[in-house]
């Protein structure tokens, strides 16, 4: 297999499993603030990087969710088969007029051991300081290692299973050239399909459109009849429900979109599931 198929089964992976695109699971957290404190580092990171961008799916004295890919350490850890570790940046030419080093947050000691997760390597638990570090302890080594072990392991547990299903509806979605979304309406939750963004032109990194970014987007002739469907599956329990209505894509205008959707018991009684999908009419 050629380095840029195993780059592209790795970014498909990472895309099926989607850590960053829910809730932050509390043993990655908790795992990334044993790092922090072992390390005595004011920044840790469980960072999963797709094809543009690193994502933080637990952070330790981040801000910030992601960053671009082509500024990312974690990048080059991924690399390796163990820790990369840089300990002084301002003196490293890669990372010398880095942004995340000559701004915020102004990283000067970096370590980071990389998660393989059934052969791929998905990102890396990392430690970062804001000083250089001259001397570094085995045993710290080791521990961080040994974390990243801990954290793949619970990946390939909790979240790997759910890959090969996610794999095989982004194959349908691709092929019915549709895409699907789900709204919870107790917990106010919403996920988009990977497929979905596409169609909308919108970046996931800004998260599914609420329901007025999307009533705004359709035609003003078509939001009565849009409404009038969102009426119809919210107001029944099993209720189903189609509509065409036009969406306005950025940079390319209105397009004309089927939207069925159905609603379903959540998981909580006192909620209610609204599923559905949207296909080009």
């Amino acid at each position: 297999m050629t380095p840029q198929q195993i780059e592209n089964d790795r970014v498909e992976f990472v895309s099926a499993i989607d850590l960053t695109g829910r809730p932050t699971d509390p043993v990655l957290q908790q795992l990334t603030e044993i790092a922090a404190q072992l390390w005595n580092a004011p920044i840790a990171l469980v960072s999963v990087v797709d094809d543009h961008h690193q994502r933080f799916a637990a952070k330790v004295g981040m801000d910030v969710d992601c960053t671009p890919r082509s500024q990312a350490f974690c990048a080059h850890t991924i690399r390796q088969d163990d820790l990369f570790m840089i300990k002084d940046a301002t003196q490293d030419e890669r990372f010398a007029n880095n942004p995340l080093v000559t701004g915020s947050p102004n990283i000067r000691f970096y370590a980071g051991a990389p998660l393989r997760v059934r052969g791929l390597k998905i990102g890396t638990l990392c430690v970062i300081d804001t000083q250089p570090r001259a001397q570094i302890d085995n045993i710290a080594i080791d521990t961080l290692l040994g974390l990243a072990s801990v954290a793949a392991t619970h990946i390939e547990a909790h979240h790997a299973p759910r890959q090969a299903e996610q794999h095989q509806l982004a194959t349908i979605e691709r092929l019915l050239d549709l895409g699907s979304w789900s709204f919870d309406s107790l917990t106010g939750e919403s996920n988009w399909s990977a497929r979905l963004y596409e169609l909308m032109a919108r970046d996931p990194s800004d998260g599914p459109m609420t329901r007025a970014e999307l009533i705004l987007a359709i035609h003003p002739d078509d939001r009565g009849a849009f409404l009038d469907h969102v009426n119809r599956y919210t107001q029944t329990l099993g209720a189903q429900s189609q509509v065409k209505i036009r969406v306005n894509i950025p940079e390319s205008g209105y397009q004309v979109f089927n939207f069925a959707a159905c609603s379903s018991p959540g998981p909580n009684p006192a909620g209610m599931l609204l599923e559905g999908v949207m296909s080009r009419g």
